[in-house]
């Protein structure tokens, strides 16, 4: 085995590994609650990679044999890799970014329903 052969496959990982690593290592704790529906889709992500298969038959695209591990079951083994790394990468951002979301609109909420006991009880000693 020729080292050129691991191209495809190390350039999914240096393309998705330090971002995932990033990702992971800066929100572990909010992730990890996550895991079930990252395992889920996971397991969801493995027959879309299947598609690589009718790709290649039909003539889309081909990989180059210097370029792969010509590892196959259905599609080239790296396709497998490449669907489980993006999806769990753009499934942590997302879970992340939406998290964020969720408690920027919770504080907001918060201040909002403070301004107004806050003007109700300025009227109510006004009153008195």
């Amino acid at each position: 085995m020729k080292l050129s052969q691991f191209t495809y496959l190390l350039s999914v990982v240096l393309f998705c590994g330090p971002i995932m690593f990033l990702v992971w290592k800066r929100n572990a704790k909010l992730l990890k609650k996550h895991e079930l529906a990252l395992l889920i889709l996971v397991a969801m992500s493995i027959p879309i990679a299947l598609t690589d298969w009718v790709a290649i038959r039909w003539g889309a695209w081909e990989y180059l044999p210097q370029g792969s591990l010509q590892i196959q079951y259905g599609a080239e083994v790296e396709s497998y890799f490449f669907a489980i790394f993006v999806t769990v990468l753009v499934a942590s951002i997302t879970l992340v970014k939406a998290s964020r979301v969720d408690k920027k609109l919770s504080q907001k909420s918060k201040l909002e329903a403070f301004k107004r006991r806050t003007k109700r009880s300025k009227h109510a000693y006004a009153r008195n």
